[in-house]
Formats: C-alpha cells, sequence, structure tokens
C-alpha cells in the first residue's frame, strides 16, 4: 500500500485547520482507547462531554458540538444538520448492500488467532472459520453474542461478574451494538493493576478454603473490606432456593486454563 503524507492528504482533502499527529501512540494510550475510529469531544474547560466509538452517530456528534459552541459563548450556532456532499473516496460505504461490518484487523496485535494454517502476514489469504474456537475469553464471548442473538435480542444488559466481567467486557468490544448497558463487578481490563497477570493472584488462592478464595480475590485486605467481605458472603449463604449448582473440579480447570 502506498504511503501519503499527512500534508498531501490535507491538501487533496483541502482541510485547513490544525491536525495533530499521534505517532507514538501517546494519546491513544492516555485515553486508554481500542476503538478506531474514536470521536471524544472535548469541552472549553477540558471535560470530554462526549464520545462515539465506530462509525455512525454522526447527528447526535454534531449536536453536541453545537451545545458545547453555545455554551462556550459562540453566538448564532445554526442549529440544524450539515448535508455533506461526499465524493470520491469520502463517500460512505453502501450498507445496504455490506455483507459483513466494518473491521480493521492488524496481525501485531493479534491475540489467539484460530483460523487453521495461522495468519499469512502481508498478503492476501482466504480464512477459513475454525471447527472450535480456543478456550479463551474471546471464544467465550463469541459464544455469548451467538446465545443472545439466537434468541432474537438486539439489545441486551449484561452484568459481569470476575470471569463474567472479562467476558462481557469482550463482549462489548467484539459487538458495541448489542450491549444497551454493562455493569462491572469483581473485575477490571486486562491492563489495570492486579489483571495484567491475573495467574499469579490465582494461583496463592489455590491452597484457601471457598471463603477464603472469594475474600482474598474480591474484597481488599483491610479490616473494612474484610468485615463487608463476611457480610455479603453471609448474605450469599442465606439464599437455599434456585441456587445454581457448585461447579466440579474439571469445570474449574477449564476455566482456570482459559
Amino acid at each position: 500500500m502506498a504511503c501519503i503524507r499527512p500534508s498531501q492528504a490535507l491538501k487533496n482533502r483541502i482541510i485547513s485547520y490544525p491536525i495533530l499527529t499521534d505517532n507514538n501512540y501517546s494519546i491513544w494510550h492516555a485515553f486508554g482507547n481500542q476503538f478506531w475510529p474514536a470521536l471524544y469531544i472535548v469541552d472549553a474547560k477540558g471535560n470530554i462531554r462526549h464520545h462515539q466509538f465506530g462509525e455512525g452517530g454522526y447527528e447526535q456528534s454534531e449536536k453536541v458540538i453545537q451545545q458545547l459552541l453555545t455554551e462556550a459563548g459562540s453566538k448564532g450556532i445554526n442549529q440544524q444538520m450539515v448535508s455533506v456532499e461526499a465524493k470520491e473516496a469520502e463517500v460512505a460505504a453502501d450498507w445496504g448492500n455490506l455483507k459483513s461490518q466494518e473491521i480493521y484487523v492488524g496481525y501485531e496485535t493479534t491475540e489467539h488467532f484460530s483460523s487453521p494454517g495461522g495468519v499469512k502476514k502481508n498478503k492476501l489469504h482466504l480464512y477459513k472459520v475454525p471447527t472450535q474456537l480456543e478456550l479463551t475469553i474471546q471464544a467465550m464471548a463469541q459464544d455469548a453474542i451467538a446465545f443472545i442473538k439466537a434468541l432474537g435480542f438486539k439489545k441486551v444488559n449484561l452484568l459481569g461478574f470476575s470471569m463474567g466481567g472479562f467476558v462481557a467486557q469482550q463482549i462489548t468490544l467484539t459487538e458495541l451494538g448489542l450491549v444497551n448497558k454493562i455493569i462491572l463487578a469483581g473485575t477490571g481490563p486486562k491492563a489495570a493493576d492486579g489483571f495484567r497477570d491475573i495467574t499469579k493472584p490465582l494461583k496463592k488462592s489455590a491452597s484457601m478454603n471457598p471463603d477464603e478464595q472469594k475474600l482474598f480475590l474480591f474484597y481488599s485486605s483491610t479490616l473494612t473490606g474484610r468485615s463487608l467481605g463476611r457480610e455479603s458472603l453471609a448474605r450469599i449463604s442465606k439464599r437455599n432456593v434456585n441456587r445454581d449448582p457448585d461447579i466440579g473440579c474439571k469445570t474449574m480447570l477449564t476455566l482456570l486454563n482459559t
């Protein structure tokens, strides 16, 4: 693919306003961004007031810009939506006839690539769907997505606890349009403190009894944290109707391997 200098691209698109390049991903990482494209709208005081991940949401984004310009003291802001006459490369995709959604993939950031034969770098290749996905959070998320769609739901609310929180986050990353709201508890993002090497605390808790494991993994080690944790476990134990069955050793080992 030919490389086009930013200055040439700006000239071709007749863009006269300043453009900031982020060659070292400093801004990207500062926002903890995982989406492309990603739009963040910041007000005059430096607060993020709106964001849009992926294509779409153009009218809502424009309305937010109009609102913030008015708040900042600009006069005579036109409240009508701008009509864009796109040409050539600026023309939007033909959403009505596309067979799959837009996606950007780079092999340098690929994990657990499951297609038979592996990645074919820097060349065209027709990949086949694997007969079975690996035991990964991504595979669990894909199973959950398929299940949700099989039930006919267009939007769902997700509640993710512990490993379920990992799966809920992956579902949101994979199928953002499927998620209405998400609640995460006893979990966190992959890069957060305590989660970069999740195997260490899991191994450390392996010799503990079930209650000690929950206190160690999900509550702070302070007196207050342990006290609240014991109160929570006591409430859980009171439920004796319609309880989920305890998982066996085989299931536990599968989850740990995942």
